[in-house]
């Protein structure tokens, strides 16, 4: 009898037990890295999904992932994607204990491989990747689904604005001096986008393409009431121009017309938590432009001449034949890179590709003036829908340096016959260094040909809702597939006004 109680007992008490795990079960995050099997490195942007599913994620600049398996049974199992390394699937048992997954390389030694008697000249790859763009990257009508997200800081090292004199009366040195004390010297602010995106055959449509938002979420940096009534003053200024008076800016003896282009949103009445979509359109426009093979940003494409390319090896991605070759600039070249090209179709299926050492872009340093565009990391991928190819992931790093260290000299004029007079002045004495750090992330998480006429049929909405946040929480996000944040957004909290 005592047998046969502590048989019931344990029966009981292993149903408490089962129960307690699937309770748990149905909340559980896995969180962990992606590496190299043998260098530790991280993979950064690989995809991490479940196949069959429309669960997935991809690993963040770091190589670290997060998926959320609540609605997952333990016998699932996820897939570690990466292009030129073993994919490996991982049963969800497995991953509950040993998060963190290695990768090894998949690699087929070509340098001494011959193709019909001739050795595989790297150069000769590049430009046939060129002679095929068009083929390869046809515009189609396409509708997406997409996740997007953008990330600003700024750093200001130095500011200091010596006021001299003002004519203009709205504003005077007390104003300076406020808007000196209260500009915030670092700042971070990003905004997640999850929505539908509608891309036209851009041959016979002028427009990039249309947004449906479907949720957005934002950070934004201080709240400053004093900045905000600054702002205001400056902008009622300005705006006071008649069609005989112009503003001008003047440094020393350079001067030059600037024309103030303030959009007119007295049409457009906005509440505090929405945000005009064409605007976010316009910045991811711009954006994407670094990823539609423009000469000055692919130059190792179209100028092969100023790089030297070397064979790395071969691999296999999604029963695709692969070259992988690297390239480092020579003299004229600025970027350094990794480029992944079809055997078949020689189509660029990725990219990675940065400023090389000792290499920069634009860059500016006369008259107390410095400019200087410090980074440029970007990465690329393309998968194939229908016949052609399509871009599937964009990443962007940049950085730009800028100090100015000169007296400055706001002017307004009236035009008259000769000589054209000063009607108000604000001089000031302008000593700012800061660094600006852009990110911007774009994945396609499907993608599909639609008709012209469904194309046309859709209406982009005027404005969006926006989820405004202090801080980082992963509910925000729950039952989305999403680009892991990075543990700086996750800590990261919002600085409000003292």
């Amino acid at each position: 009898m005592k047998i046969y109680l502590r048989a019931i007992m344990f029966f009981f008490l292993l149903i408490s037990v089962c129960s307690s795990y699937s309770q748990d079960y149905s909340h559980t995050e896995v969180n962990g890295i992606l590496i190299d099997s043998i260098s530790k490195q991280p993979l950064l942007y690989a995809s991490v999904f479940v196949p069959g599913t429309t669960i997935g994620i991809i690993t963040n600049e770091n190589g670290h992932y997060s998926l959320n398996i609540s609605k997952l049974p333990t016998i699932d199992s996820v897939r570690f994607q990466y292009m030129g390394y073993q994919t490996k699937d991982v049963a969800l048992s497995q991953l509950l204990s040993s998060p963190n997954v290695s990768l090894a390389e998949n690699i087929i030694n070509l340098k001494q491989a011959t193709v019909f008697g001739n050795t595989i000249d790297p150069v000769s790859v590049i430009e046939k990747v060129s002679q095929n763009l068009n083929e390869n990257y046809q515009d189609i009508t396409i509708e997406r689904e997409v996740f997007i997200r953008q990330r600003f800081t700024s750093d200001i090292q130095d500011l200091l604005i010596d006021y001299k004199k003002s004519t203009i009366s709205e504003i005077d040195k007390n104003m300076i001096v406020a808007a000196q004390e209260n500009i915030p010297r670092n700042s971070v602010s990003y905004t997640d986008f999850y929505g539908k995106m509608y891309v036209p055959d851009l041959q016979n449509d002028s427009i990039p393409f249309k947004l449906s938002p479907m949720r957005v979420i934002s950070l934004k940096e201080k709240e400053l009431t004093e900045l905000d009534n600054i702002n205001t003053v400056f902008e009622n200024t300005l705006k006071a121009t008649d069609s005989l008076e112009y503003w001008k800016i003047k440094t020393g003896i350079i001067g030059t017309k600037v024309h103030f282009d303030f959009e007119d949103t007295s049409s457009v009445t906005l509440p505090k938590d929405e945000q005009l979509v064409s605007s976010f359109t316009s910045d991811v426009n711009y954006q994407l432009q670094n990823a539609s093979f423009s000469e000055k940003e692919w130059d190792f494409i179209f100028k092969p001449s100023r790089y030297k390319f070397s064979l790395f090896a071969g691999s296999n991605f999604n029963n695709e034949d692969i070259y992988i070759i690297d390239f480092v600039p020579k003299q004229k070249g600025i970027f350094q890179g990794r480029l992944f090209v079809s055997m078949e179709s020689f189509a660029i299926l990725r990219v990675d590709y940065q400023y090389a050492p000792q290499k920069r872009g634009n860059h500016f340093n006369m008259f107390g003036i410095s400019y200087t565009d410090a980074k440029y990391e970007a990465s690329v991928h393309f998968e194939k829908v229908d016949t052609c190819y399509q871009l599937k992931y964009f990443s962007l790093k940049t950085l730009q340096k800028i100090s100015f260290d000169r007296k400055i000299s706001l002017l307004k004029k009236r035009k008259r016959p000769f000589f054209d007079k000063t009607m108000d002045e604000l001089k000031t004495d302008l000593d700012i260094s800061l660094n600006n750090e852009e990110s911007f992330e774009f994945l396609v998480l499907s993608q599909r040909p639609i008709s012209k006429k469904k194309y046309t049929e859709v209406q982009e909405e005027k404005s969006m809702k926006v989820i405004y946040i202090d801080q980082f929480r992963n509910d925000l996000w729950e039952g989305y597939n999403i680009i892991e944040p990075t543990q700086q957004m996750r800590e990261y909290t919002k600085q409000f006004e003292d």
